[in-house]
């Protein structure tokens, strides 16, 4: 697998989970409140797409993680509330 198949994978993984986050739109007051996270979500596939060096790739891994939790703890409290 190449590198822009590696980049396609990882982009269709970032963005699934907003897909998930549409449907569950629809049930719960507060759940489009997480769609702000899909800012951090842009940002890390500028910086995985422009990415030159590994060290700017574990940059961006290290947002992923970031933005994974920010994405859990609000989606569990727009679920909570």
């Amino acid at each position: 697998m190449g590198r822009k198949a590696a980049i396609g994978i990882l982009i269709g993984f970032l963005f699934m989970p907003y897909l998930i986050l549409g449907a569950l739109s629809m049930l719960f007051f507060f759940a489009p409140v997480v769609f702000i996270t899909s800012v951090l979500t842009g940002v890390i596939v500028v910086m995985v797409v422009a990415a030159k060096s590994p060290r700017e790739l574990i940059t961006a891994l290290g947002l992923m993680t970031m933005n994974a939790l920010l994405y859990a703890v609000g989606l569990g409290l727009a679920i909570a509330l």
